[in-house]
């Protein structure tokens, strides 16, 4: 991995900072309030598209674009120009995320550098599937499995103390918060989970369990928006040989073209409804 790493004496007192940078030059200030250092490490050739405090800013060095950061508390990184302008300036953009925590956000760029704040996380200390998650507030870290739903030191378990719950090889949680069919699809996909599908009938058992009481309804992640009567699933699997409707379910037509889960059976309803909902870990 090649970086260079930037450390930033930040004094609380107006803008007087120290800059020490790779080749041992360094740019100082003095100031009789208490300080701290910031240590940042730069990756040429990357941008991390995360979210931004502010607009782009104007500077005419990193010093300019790492100060405006340490003086925003809820900065972790920046993204900075690799090239100027003809009139010599970069853009600067100041982030609220850091290559760590989003980590699929981090990406080559010919255009940009990215910065972030020097932690025990740079030398990789997780294993397996597990991603590093720095605590900046005491420089220490936490190990976090990347896949949503999973636990222990090689992400093999479910993470039960959250919800989880395992059948087969995947993850399954009952959320009981309220949402439209297709909210509940995007609530189960911001967590990198599906809205449940079910193929089979010991699946379906699992998932009637995961319901509190036989009242209990949830969305399951079936619908025929496309084409009525045309019942898909959210994972793009055949719908196969198994399905468990109700009575003469499905009935609505057009008007009922998603699926929820009651004692186990199934219902086309309104995706307009506001159910509890079902989600599966991604295999």
């Amino acid at each position: 991995m090649m970086f260079s790493t930037f450390n930033l004496l930040v004094l609380k007192c107006f803008i007087l900072y120290h800059i020490l940078h790779g080749d041992g030059q360094s740019l100082s200030s003095s100031c009789h309030s208490t300080h701290r250092f910031i240590n940042f490490v730069k990756h040429s050739f990357n941008y991390l598209n995360a979210t931004k405090i502010s607009n782009k800013l104007a500077v005419r060095s990193f010093d300019e674009c790492g100060i405006q950061c340490v003086r925003t508390s809820t900065c972790l990184s920046v993204n900075m120009a690799s090239s100027s302008d003809d009139n010599g300036v970069y853009w600067c953009e100041i982030l609220a995320s850091d290559k760590y925590m989003s980590s699929e956000s981090f990406k080559p760029s010919p255009n940009s550098h990215h910065f972030s704040i020097m932690t025990p996380c740079i030398e990789d200390p997780c294993i397996g599937l597990q991603t590093c998650v720095p605590n900046y507030n005491d420089g220490s870290y936490k190990c976090r499995c990347r896949r949503v739903g999973f636990s222990g030191d090689y992400c093999q378990e479910c993470d039960t103390t959250n919800g989880w719950r395992r059948f087969s090889i995947s993850c399954y949680k009952f959320f009981s918060e309220v949402a439209k069919w297709k909210e509940a699809k995007k609530r189960c996909a911001d967590i990198g989970s599906i809205l449940v599908p079910i193929h089979s009938a010991n699946e379906n058992d699992f998932i009637s369990s995961l319901l509190p009481d036989a009242e209990t309804t949830a969305w399951i992640g079936a619908n025929d928006m496309g084409t009525e009567g045309n019942w898909v699933w959210v994972d793009r699997k055949n719908w196969g040989e198994y399905e468990n409707w109700s009575g003469n379910n499905p009935n609505g037509d057009v008007r009922e073209n998603c699926a929820l889960i009651q004692s186990g059976r199934w219902n086309d309803v309104s995706c307009g409804l506001r159910r509890y909902y079902v989600c599966k870990t991604k295999n």
